[in-house]
């Protein structure tokens, strides 16, 4: 484990699986596998621990990520990766391509061209057509870059540029025949029908060139280990017990409800009160940013329940109609939880995702979600009201100024 890095707990199936992949490139079978699942889940961290094997193993290696923003560069991870693998290089290398392909990269990589200063750029094309030549020589060079075993690893790929997606497209179809195995990671929660990743997957499968991982929480066992690996000391087992039922297993929460304890000089020795995290408030509000006014006022009541409600609650206290505002979540493609989830038939789990990330439950499908809220089930526990309900949500710090996420 490096410095910093979570304890890796947990997932030994979705590893075997990259194993086997990882395999499967070295004997050049090529692949691209997708780790998929909710901010914070151990996507980043899980690829981390491939890249590790990999090296072990005599691959090499190189990894870029996306990031949220409203502009990126064509191509903008793959050419940190196209980089970062030429730096290791012998200019032989670059000599040895050919020439009607460094033209066709020179804008995208000057550096190409240092050795081959007497090569013309290349002609003016129409921008469908030069976008396929720049997609095919990338393509190309990072096949003849994968001489030797090769493992890319694209964080947070549903931030990433059409033109990236375009390529992992095109190295899909061609990698049976290549010794690269490429990794992304995505939240499946950010994608809709539209999404550019969406309709990239959908090409991946149609090729059969895409094995999707899903990363689900920590079961219970693996969830007290990790409390008891990030203590550093022994751990008592009602507090850890409570972790989990706070977090309900989820990495990211588990690390930092654990680390406020440590700074707060909790005895973990003994059952303490577990609080919340600022890094925890902040990270789950950057996704609330995303929703209305009106979206979030009706999830600060929902959220207030610690079980099945009745819908009615809602229309008599939020304001514009709640069945508005559910229409509205799932346009926003909120990763949060609805009344249709709370009013469904299983009960609203309890714990750290009802107390600060304005959620009752885990995300249900999202079409059709405004049909399914129909009255069922008591209201708050000990029969309180929606004024209550919503004083309650007041006090557990939900309704507060939302900051900033982070990558995991």
């Amino acid at each position: 484990m490096g410095p910093g890095r979570t304890p890796f707990l947990g997932r030994e199936r979705e590893l075997t699986v990259l194993e086997t992949a990882l395999r499967r490139a070295d004997a050049g079978v090529g692949n691209v596998a997708m780790l998929v699942g909710e901010a914070g889940i151990g996507k980043t961290r899980t690829a981390h621990e491939v890249e590790a094997l990999a090296d072990r193993t005599g691959f090499q290696v190189a990894s870029a990520a996306c990031y949220e923003s409203e502009w990126s560069p064509p191509y903008g991870p793959w050419l940190a990766v196209v980089g970062d693998l030429l730096r290791g290089r012998e200019r032989q290398f670059v000599r040895a391509q050919p020439e009607v392909r460094l033209t066709v990269l020179a804008e995208l990589l000057p550096e190409l061209l240092e050795d081959r200063p007497e090569l013309a750029p290349a002609p003016r094309l129409s921008s469908e057509e030069a976008r396929y030549r720049a997609t095919d020589a990338l393509a190309r060079l990072i096949l003849a870059l994968a001489d030797r075993p090769l493992l890319v690893v694209l964080d947070d790929l549903h931030w990433a540029d059409s033109a990236s997606l375009d390529l992992l497209v095109y190295l899909g179809r061609l990698l049976e025949r290549g010794r690269l195995l490429v990794i992304g990671t995505y939240r499946d929660a950010e994608l809709d029908l539209d999404h550019s990743l969406s309709r990239c997957l959908a090409e991946l499968d149609r090729e059969h060139a895409c094995l999707r991982i899903p990363l689900a929480p920590l079961s219970r066992d693996d969830a007290v280990a990790l409390v008891e690996r990030l203590a550093g000391r022994p751990v008592a087992s009602l507090l850890a017990e409570a972790v989990f039922r706070e977090t309900q297993g989820h990495p990211f929460f588990i690390e930092e409800l654990v680390r406020h304890l440590l700074e707060e000089g909790a005895d973990l020795s003994a059952s303490v009160p577990l609080g919340i995290p600022v890094s925890v408030r902040q990270a789950i509000g950057a996704r609330l940013t995303r929703l209305t006014a009106a979206t979030r006022q009706m999830l600060g009541i929902a959220c207030a329940f610690t079980g099945p409600f009745d819908f009615a609650v809602l229309q008599s206290r939020a304001r514009p109609r709640p069945e508005d505002a559910v229409r509205r979540a799932e346009s926003e493609q909120a990763d949060t939880a609805t009344p249709a989830d709370c009013a469904g038939a299983r009960a609203c789990p309890r714990g750290l995702r009802a107390r600060v990330r304005a959620r009752a439950c885990r995300p249900v499908p999202r079409i059709g979600l405004a049909s399914r809220c129909r009255p069922r089930g008591p209201l708050c526990p000990g029969g309180g009201r929606a004024g209550k309900c919503r004083a309650r949500a007041r006090a557990s710090g939900l309704l507060l100024p939302l900051g900033a996420g982070s990558r995991r």
